[in-house]
This record gives C-alpha cells, structure tokens and sequence, in this order.
C-alpha cells in the first residue's frame, strides 16, 4: 500500500509504483486523504490498482456548502474547475 495527502491525476502514484514494483514490491492499493477527482482513480485501476479516499473533494464541497464554511462563490469556482 502506498499512502499519501492527495490523488489528482495519479500521476506520482505511479511514478512512485514504477519504482517499488522494481524494488520488488508488490502494490495493491492506494490510501490518500483526499481525492480531487481528477483521473485518478481511473489511471490507477488501469494499472489494477485500488484507491481508496477519506475524503472526496465532492464530499467536501458539499460539506462546505450546508455548513457555509466557505463563501458560495468560490465552492461554485471549485467545482466549476
């Protein structure tokens, strides 16, 4: 397992992957606080590997919004983005 703050487009995961499977290490999954949604969860099934997130940055959005612990505007630039 490989453990980390946040999956974007996984990217790094799999740069970091590249180099444990070539240690010898075998990688099943991967654990990050945060996924932003953007193809990472994707990209690291296509290399049959799992994601698994505390948070969604939908889940937090959402959170966010019912709590107006952040001004409307920038919860609709966020997910506009």
């Amino acid at each position: 397992m490989v453990v980390d703050d946040l999956a974007t487009t996984g990217g790094s995961k799999l740069e970091a992957l590249e180099k444990l499977t070539s240690a010898g290490l075998k990688v099943k999954d991967v654990v990050v606080l945060i996924d932003r949604q953007s193809g990472a969860t994707e990209a690291l099934a296509e290399k049959g590997l799992t994601l698994h997130a505390v948070f969604t940055l939908s889940e937090l959005l959402d959170y966010w919004e019912t709590s107006r612990r952040l001004p409307q505007d920038q919860i609709n630039a966020v997910r506009t983005f």
